[in-house]
């Protein structure tokens, strides 16, 4: 049985030959370099040489070493994962900081007091914007909406006037077709109304003048006509009766000429009542109806015209629809597309050929360059820092190397819309107006310090240097192992350092992590339940507001509970913790006063958590920050 055949590691390179071997390459790369056509090699006999491998490299290792291998790797990473997993855990955590900490060294840390300038800052980051930036919308009205056809490559510098998108427009040339004609028969029936209206005209007026004139000339013709008639008869009348009289005529001659008069008087009656009729009703009754048939022709007249004027209007709206699909630059700008990410699901809009854009949809955004801006949020804790008018530095993601210039010039009243991501968090957004500057451009990030405060000259301490003790703040002193305390008078803060007006003078000493050596000091007595304590409100209104917090609390928790919240409301490392400028403790009122000792005595009250348990809690965090020598906000400082 062969070697392989035992499954037996075997020296596959000591097989080679010695010039194969000396070369470095393997057999396989050899024997590809041989031509087809070559004689073979003289067949020599192989002597195995059984030889103890050299190094891991020599051995052929089987597909089973791959996977204990294998399994191996997995099984220690899966045994990382569970220990950085239990180290997660803030018991496990302490347990672990408490096995590597030097708190029992008696090493302790000094801070000097210096002399300087005192800068507060208020960090924030935003957004570069131009203040004078015009949206380019769709006002195109199409229910589905248009198509985008073409449109500019954003970051594409424009002058006014220049295209910028153009959208499908296809839709609207059958429209206007069909609607000209809607507009060719509104112009005909308004043309038709206007006839038919002069025609009513012109019959009122050929009445009067005509029908009725001739009427009236008649009648009065037949009147005196009558008249006439009348009178001949009644002296012919006469002339028979004298003739009678003399017996020159008979009476039946009389009679005639009485009967003729008769008809005579009744032909001249009938020709006035004609008159009258005319006069007083005929006329009455064609006018009232020519003047009815006017009054229906203008009426008819205006809804023709107002039929066309919608027609036309809606030819006008056809035509500004399609002239709308291509939209011109209104002033010179840098192009920026308005493109929609990160939203609901189907809220996506990405500007590019071929997608659909509703009416009033923003497509680009056209900022002047030369009016820029930044917009930034400011956490509540401290916009009451931010005043208009305060110069600003900042530097940008693009431009690391460049320091820029602005002065906030917009501070809003009311805080941003917050969401379900943000909690309870409120934000303020400020404008902060540019400096002009090569190589600025819309929408870069830009990292803000705006100056809220700068004192000259003055001493400074880190903030982990002080102690809160009985609403009085205090220094620690270590001289050659003497321990002493030194009472200050404190200025403003920024986080890291706190002005000291006295107390201290230039070059002394101080211990760093001061809370967590408190009992190194003959500190003064205080009241019965009163402890040291870290308290820190910011300011009064943060004393009010944590007190309110506790009372909301107390609704749904224990008494007790509630209390010990609002102190760890006021503690350091609440966002707009710090000490204030010129705060003094004697600017609270006597109920902010009380309800601060109030909340002492409770955290009193609850033996190791309020005293030794949560001053020595306070202490590591004090001592740690201490010895590392660094100025970040601890539990033992400000």
């Amino acid at each position: 049985m062969s070697d392989l055949e035992k499954n037996e590691p075997v020296n596959q390179e000591n097989d080679w030959p010695d010039d194969i071997r000396a070369t470095g390459d393997s057999p396989e790369m050899l024997i590809e370099d041989i031509p087809e056509d070559a004689p073979p090699a003289p067949a020599e006999k192989a002597e195995v040489k059984e030889e103890k491998p050299k190094s891991l490299e020599d051995v052929y290792v089987t597909p089973s070493s791959h996977g204990k291998k294998r399994r191996f790797l997995i099984a220690m990473i899966l045994l990382t994962a569970i220990l950085f997993g239990l180290y997660q855990i803030p018991q496990v955590k302490a347990q672990v900081g408490k096995l590597f900490s030097r708190e029992d060294d008696g090493t302790v840390m000094f801070a000097q007091v210096e002399r300087g300038t005192f800068i507060h800052e208020v960090v924030a980051r935003g957004d570069v914007s131009s203040s004078s930036n015009i949206s380019i919308k769709c006002n195109v009205a199409n229910p589905g909406g248009t198509m985008l056809l073409e449109v500019i490559p954003e970051g594409t510098y424009v002058k006014k006037g220049e295209k910028l998108v153009v959208l499908d427009s296809k839709a609207f040339d059958d429209q206007i077709n069909t609607q000209e004609i809607a507009v060719n028969n509104s112009l005909v029936s308004f043309q038709s109304a206007e006839r038919s209206l002069e025609t009513s005209e012109i019959a009122k007026k050929e009445y009067l003048e005509g029908t009725f004139a001739i009427a009236l000339a008649e009648y009065e013709n037949s009147i005196t006509s009558a008249k006439e008639e009348r009178n001949r008869l009644s002296e012919y009348l006469e002339h028979s009766k004298k003739l009678y009289d003399k017996g020159f005529s008979t009476k039946s001659q009389l009679r005639a000429d009485e009967f003729a008069l008769e008809a005579a008087e009744i032909k001249l009656t009938i020709a006035e009542k004609k008159l009258r009729v005319l006069e007083e009703y005929t006329k009455q009754r064609q006018l009232i109806q020519y003047d009815s048939d006017i009054e229906t022709a203008k009426a008819n007249v205006k809804a023709k015209k107002r039929a066309h004027e919608l027609e036309q209007e809606k030819m006008k709206d056809l035509c500004e629809r399609k002239e709308n699909c291509t939209i011109l630059s209104p002033q010179d700008g840098q192009v920026i597309y308005a493109n929609e990410t990160g939203g609901q699901a189907g809220s996506e809009f990405i500007v590019q050929e071929g997608v659909m854009v509703r009416e009033r949809q923003t497509i680009l955004l056209l900022p002047d360059p030369s009016r820029l801006q930044v917009t930034a949020d400011i956490n509540e804790g401290r916009i009451n820092h931010v005043k208009m008018g305060q110069p600003v530095t900042l530097h940008l993601d693009a431009l690391p190397n460049v320091v820029i210039t602005g002065t906030v010039t917009k501070v809003n009243e009311f805080p941003q819309p917050t969401n379900m991501w943000m909690g309870n968090v409120k934000e303020y957004r400020i404008t902060i107006k540019l400096d002009p500057r090569e190589g600025l451009r819309p929408g870069m990030t830009a990292d803000t310090r705006i100056l809220v405060d700068k004192q000259d000259n003055v001493l400074m301490i880190p903030t982990h240097c002080v102690v809160e003790h009985g609403g009085d703040y205090y220094a620690f002193t270590c001289v050659n192992g003497v321990w002493d305390k030194r009472k200050l008078e404190l200025g403003a803060t920024n986080g890291k350092a706190v002005v000291v007006i006295s107390g201290l003078k230039a070059e002394d000493s101080v211990v760093s992590g001061a809370a967590q050596y408190k009992d190194k000091v003959n500190l003064p007595a205080l009241p019965s339940g009163m402890t040291t304590s870290v308290l820190n409100p910011s300011s009064p209104d943060q004393l009010d507001k944590a007190t309110g917090e506790a009372k909301d609390l107390g609704v749904r928790v224990q008494e007790d509970e509630a209390k010990r919240r609002a102190e760890q409301a006021l503690r350091p490392g609440r966002e707009g913790g710090g000490l204030p400028e010129g705060f003094d403790i004697n600017n609270l009122t006597p109920e902010q006063r009380a309800r601060l000792q109030e909340m002492r005595n409770a955290a009193g009250n609850m033996g190791t958590s309020g005293g030794d348990g949560g001053g020595r809690s306070r202490g590591d965090g004090g001592g740690s920050s201490g010895r590392g020598g660094s100025g970040n906000r601890s539990g033992g400082g400000f």
